[in-house]
């Protein structure tokens, strides 16, 4: 190596080395003291991109888990208040149910409805003045309610808040009503007594003589002819004579008359009706012309049958849903309900209770025979015999508890009936904001995992590893004191040519 003066090599390269340690020394102070990894683009510019964008979106998780929170805020002040109007709800029921009872007075009963007045005017009150952040929320007035539980657009959770509990907006009522029900029930066909009554006779008239034929005939139909014992005059026919004659058995009806009849042959027992309500007469003539015994029936209302000695008998009154029959509610899945035979009206009422279960109520007018469903939404009957049972196939609702009192006892019955209307509406609005406050818990526990998996993901990326920076940091201060020492002894190595000039 050439000896040199105007060019000191060895000291460029110490100040080169030098400077690159004192950079990296430089570089470890700054990230050690932010404690990033990246402090500028310079460091990692496609980690910094990486890293903004999971910044924006944890950003905006968190942001979305404070809507949440303001979300149940709103939900749990809107159902704390819809728990008082159900409380006033049940109380004024309370009351309605006690104005029904005999025991009161107009006195009495104007004193509960003073109670009732007042709690439906504390139920409008909180309806029209229950709020969030100055907006009401149960007056109808908030309207379709969005709420954003995400970091980007159309990330929101939706709430209608259109439903009012104030009093002129609940209570409504729609009641399906029936025909006549009686209308509907006829008789069965071939109906039979359950009793048996015997028409019996042993002589006939004086002068009869041996081969005298004695008939009987029912209603202009004859049922049996016997011929007269010879020397007593004495006859038999019994219910055995008259099915063999008939060849038929027990509920044989003759077509002709509309006549039932009904035996034992064991028990020669000879009963017979008539479903059309009409009277008939029972003779017993000989061949003579002569009567020897009979009697005359009638039957009075459907469904009773009168035999020979005026001994009533129950046939079978039914009345016949044989074809589809349901009932909807609203927007709910229609029910079938009374699909059946049914001897009574009043068994078909319980038949279409026992169907409807919780979703609506069916009861009988005992003076009309008029069946009425009520319910708090729209109701719509529908199947083959609709028309025939119901007076129309759809029933709107009307009416609030604007003009609910209890000053009667009819008035009272309307009331509880509205008020029934009420509790479900306030129900069902409660429930909905219970539900809605589930339905954000779940959101704040699911945007919470994201954002801390996203800052896991970003701290991976922009963070500063402290281990590897203290090293890096050692590493280029004893590089920093290595390289001033060997820059001082670079700075002197020219000094030695000075010798070979001595």
């Amino acid at each position: 190596m050439a000896q040199v003066i105007n060019s000191n090599i060895l000291s460029l390269t110490a100040q080169r080395n030098l400077d690159k340690s004192q950079g990296a020394l430089a570089t470890s102070l700054e990230r050690l003291s932010s404690g990033l990894r990246i402090n500028s683009a310079k460091d990692d510019a496609a980690g910094l991109a990486i890293s903004e964008r999971f910044s924006t979106q944890i950003r905006g998780l968190n942001q979305a888990i404070r809507n949440a929170n303001d979300g149940i805020s709103l939900s749990q002040t809107a159902e704390g208040a819809l728990g008082e109007v159900s409380a006033n709800l049940q109380r004024i029921r309370e009351l309605a149910v006690q104005s029904v009872n005999a025991t009161n007075s107009d006195t009495d009963r104007a004193t509960l409805d003073q109670e009732v007045q007042q709690r439906l005017q504390e139920i409008d009150r909180i309806g029209s003045q229950t709020s969030f952040n100055g907006r009401n929320v149960l007056d109808g007035s908030f309207g379709s309610a969005l709420f954003q539980v995400g970091a980007n657009v159309g990330e929101t959770i939706g709430l209608d808040l259109n439903t009012s509990v104030r009093t002129d907006s609940v209570g409504a009522t729609a009641t399906a009503t029936s025909v006549d029900l009686s209308t509907l029930i006829s008789p069965a066909e071939d109906a039979v007594p359950t009793t048996s009554a015997a028409l019996s006779f042993s002589t006939i008239s004086t002068g009869a003589t041996d081969g005298d034929d004695v008939t009987i005939a029912v209603g202009g139909v004859t049922l049996a002819t016997a011929a007269a014992a010879g020397g007593s005059g004495a006859v038999s026919i019994t219910a055995a004579d008259i099915d063999t004659a008939l060849a038929g058995t027990e509920g044989t009806t003759l077509a002709t008359a509309g006549i039932t009849f009904t035996g034992t042959a064991a028990g020669g027992d000879l009963v017979f009706s008539k479903a059309d309500g009409t009277d008939f007469d029972i003779a017993v003539t000989s061949s003579q012309g002569t009567p020897t015994g009979g009697g005359s029936s009638a039957l009075d209302t459907v469904g009773t049958t009168t035999v020979d000695n005026g001994s009533e008998a129950v046939a079978a009154n039914t009345l016949v849903i044989n074809d589809d029959l349901n009932i909807q509610f609203g927007d709910n899945d229609a029910i079938a309900v009374g699909n059946g035979t049914y001897e009574t009206a009043q068994s078909f009422v319980d038949a279409v209770n026992s169907a409807l279960g919780s979703n609506g109520t069916a009861f009988l007018d005992s003076d009309t025979n008029v069946l009425s469903v009520t319910s708090g939404e729209a109701v719509t009957v529908s199947g083959g015999q609709a028309a025939t049972v119901f007076t129309a196939t759809e029933f709107a609702t009307s009416g609030s508890l604007d003009d609910v009192d209890v000053l009667t006892v009819d008035g009272a019955n309307a009331t509880i009936q509205r008020i029934d209307a009420a509790l479900t509406s306030a129900s069902d609005l409660r429930s909905t904001f219970g539900a809605i406050q589930n339905r954000f818990e779940s959101t704040i526990a699911n945007l919470s995992g994201t954002s801390e998996n996203l800052s896991a993901s970003r701290s991976r990326i922009l963070d500063a590893d402290f281990a590897a920076e203290t090293a890096a940091l050692t590493r280029a201060q004893i590089l920093q004191q290595a390289g001033i020492s060997v820059l001082s002894q670079a700075n002197t190595q020219p000094q030695n040519v000075l010798a070979l000039l001595n």
